[in-house]
């Protein structure tokens, strides 16, 4: 089963079809960004572009001004960062406030997920990779996306794990120095925070529990306090489907869960591409359910992976 999923306001999506836009499960920017300025002799810098972003830097003493492009500019010296470091912030900082084109550079970050395909764009091949992190203290999270290499053909499962600036063996526990633009994503309301990285690096390893969260609706709602959290739900029951013939099912065509008493949708747009889709029982009821709130057509929750993330687990893809 083919997934097609967006981001595009109402007023795009027609737009959208006509250029084969193909959205798997995340959001960026309102526009396609920009790309970077030149730099001189003595400032390495990405060159202009639209979708690339800018060439290589030259050869300064300093880094050159990033491209925010599919594809950052290169640097000076040294080379190949193509962008500096911005004000120090905190995740939790960043996920309280509604903040655009700020350069920001997050130490202590805490991945929650590995690099998740989010997006593709099947006109120019474009992919982009996702790890959402948390606050090493606070109970706040942020979406942290680049752009791979272009994918090799016209669907989204040949973007091949490369290119980029978040490390693709990058697991959950794992502690990232961050530095990127901040961003926010209009789709929903409320609007989703971000950081598009043009550097991230691993410097050590914390570990990762789910917060327990009792407001369902809350979360589907999009809270702050939740967004893009790892969060974890308790004794939820899936509400059944019923089609246009009367047949009953526990999920959608697309897979999706609903849950009885409470507007929260489940997604498994995280964990199609390499699992398939989960498999439960009609009226299936849950002790927990562990994933991330995401921003995706509505607010949702997203697990990692069919298996761990679910008591009792799928009974299909898992050992």
């Amino acid at each position: 089963m083919k997934r097609s999923l967006g981001f595009l306001t109402v007023g795009a999506v027609a737009a959208a079809a006509m250029v084969g836009l193909v959205v798997l499960a995340g959001c960026v920017g309102e526009d396609d960004p920009p790309g970077g300025s030149a730099g001189g002799p003595q400032q390495g810098g990405g060159g202009s572009g639209n979708e690339q972003g800018g060439g290589e830097g030259g050869t300064g003493n300093t880094p050159g001004t990033a491209g925010t492009g599919s594809t950052p500019g290169g640097g000076g010296d040294p080379p190949g960062t193509g962008c500096y470091p911005g004000q120090l912030r905190s995740v939790e900082d960043i996920a309280n406030t509604l903040d655009e084109d700020s350069a920001v550079e997050i130490n202590g970050a805490i991945a929650t997920t590995k690099p998740i395909l989010t997006y593709f764009k099947k006109d120019t091949r474009a992919c982009l990779w996702t790890v959402f992190v948390r606050d090493p203290v606070a109970n706040r999270g942020l979406m942290v996306f680049n752009y791979g290499e272009n994918a090799t053909g016209n669907d989204q499962t040949t973007c091949p794990k490369a290119g980029g600036f978040i490390p693709f063996d990058t697991v959950p526990g794992d502690v990232l120095t961050i530095v990127g633009k901040t961003s926010v994503y209009g789709f929903d309301n409320p609007k989703q925070r971000q950081v598009q990285a043009c550097v991230a690096q691993k410097t050590g390893t914390a570990p990762v529990v789910p917060v327990v969260v009792s407001d369902l609706n809350g979360i589907a709602q999009g809270k702050p306090e939740y967004q893009n959290m790892l969060v974890k739900i308790e004794n939820v029951t899936i509400k059944t489907f019923v089609n246009d013939k009367g047949q009953e099912y526990p999920a959608n065509g697309y897979g999706d869960i609903a849950l009885q008493g409470t507007n929260l949708v489940v997604k498994n747009s995280f964990y199609y591409r390499e699992l398939g889709s989960g498999t439960w029982d009609k009226a299936q009821h849950f002790d927990y359910i562990i994933g991330i709130v995401h921003s995706n057509y509505g607010w949702v929750l997203q697990p990692r992976n069919p298996c761990a993330d679910f008591s009792p687990q799928s009974s299909k893809n898992c050992p």
